[in-house]
């Protein structure tokens, strides 16, 4: 439940959001893009803005982003392998902790790289029984844009 909800989540979010420059997790997710059960999606900052030319308010949302990335996995194995390979790297990564919610067997997530003027990167995991969902938006990253995410997955 709380996965669909999520990926949906993302997918309207996807005007104000946009793989992270957090090298450790890129590799991560380039390593499991080659695995069969794995799918990696990712747009660029250009593919943003044409998926958004329509509107002149999302286009502007967009600004300033790199890309976005979704990895979504829903093969129990993996699920386990990925959550823990996750769990190691970001313990060892100076990340912001912007949220982290746990109820009903779900796992959610929200981690943040800050620069000097807004976030470099935003890291979103979420993990309900066999599924999970990373999330990773690079760019210029507003923290209005952050307050409008986590306050939709406090929705949730």
């Amino acid at each position: 439940v709380y996965m669909k909800k999520f990926i949906i989540l993302i997918m309207m979010l996807l005007p104000m959001s946009a793989i992270a420059s957090v090298p450790e997790l890129a590799a991560m997710v380039d390593k499991y893009s080659t695995v069969e059960d794995a799918t990696v999606v990712t747009l660029n900052g250009d593919m943003l803005k044409m998926a958004m030319a329509e509107s002149d308010a999302a286009s502007a949302s967009v600004e300033g982003l790199e890309s976005l990335c979704v990895l979504p996995i829903e093969v129990a194995s993996l699920v386990s392998e990925i959550g823990d390979e996750f769990d190691r790297l970001t313990a060892n990564l100076t990340l912001t902790t912007l949220t982290n919610i746990e109820a009903d067997g779900a796992k959610v997530r929200i981690l943040a790289n800050k620069g000097d003027e807004a976030y470099n990167d935003i890291i979103i995991y979420v993990r309900e029984s066999a599924e999970l969902v990373i999330v990773m938006i690079s760019g210029n990253i507003q923290e209005s844009m952050i307050g409008e995410l986590v306050g939709g997955m406090m929705q949730m």
